[in-house]
């Protein structure tokens, strides 16, 4: 009988060697892994599941409650504007889109230092009416306002030192700006619209619940030396 020319299983199995074989390749990333980054939220979650996280760990940085950072992730809410500081350097980056225009750059800049209303008329020294009209697009900066912003943008946030300096220098009455309108013959919506406020704050100056100051001080100077 011939030798079949195959060989037999066992000599199959004898012969060769055992070898051992570890398959590795990408992990998958859970369900809630956002596949799109549109939102803060979206930045959060997956800064979040890349570091391996809890959500009440990142609560705990960011000194907010663990309810905030569900509702951020899930886009229930959005994050406050006195939150984006922390959350910015958490991301490591600044998510924010860039820009083009003048008062986008100022939203983006505010937004990335946290800055309220009322932080940034003190920083600015305007009227927090005129910074809402500009966020609203009621109205637009122009001229010294204009300046103002562009520094402010340029100076990342921070204002020339001239505008601080004329804050602290407002020494206009109730009375003085009363009697500056009356001489120029305007009514109060016009003499807002001409110093670039709303006219309810023109009308708490003329009745002494507030104060110009900053960059307003220097346009009602100027109105009272143009009108002579």
């Amino acid at each position: 009988m011939l030798p079949s020319p195959f060989p037999r299983r066992s000599d199959i199995t004898h012969a060769l060697p055992f070898c051992h074989v570890r398959l590795s390749g990408p992990k998958s990333q859970p369900k809630a892994y956002p596949k799109h980054l549109k939102t803060l939220g979206d930045h959060i979650r997956k800064r979040r599941l890349d570091l391996g996280l809890l959500q009440k760990d990142v609560a705990e940085q960011l000194r907010v409650d663990t309810a905030s950072i569900c509702n951020w992730e899930s886009n229930e809410t959005q994050p406050m504007v006195h939150c984006l500081p922390g959350i910015i350097a958490f991301l490591g980056q600044n998510p924010l889109p860039e820009a083009d225009d003048l008062i986008s750059k100022f939203k983006r800049v505010c937004s990335t230092l946290g800055l309220t209303q009322e932080q940034l008329a003190q920083r600015l020294g305007i009227d927090e009416s005129t910074i809402a009209g500009w966020e609203r697009s009621e109205s637009t900066p122009v001229g010294p306002y204009r300046k103002l912003l562009e520094d402010f943008v340029a100076g990342g946030g921070f204002p020339t030192k001239r505008f601080a300096t004329a804050a602290a220098k407002s020494k206009f009455s109730a009375r003085k700006i009363t009697a500056l309108r009356h001489k120029l013959d305007l009514s109060k919506a016009a003499l807002a619209r001409q110093i670039g406020v709303n006219v309810n704050t023109l009308w708490r100056w003329e009745r002494g619940d507030r104060r110009p100051r900053g960059l307003h001080s220097k346009i009602l100077a100027d109105l009272i030396r143009d009108s002579g």
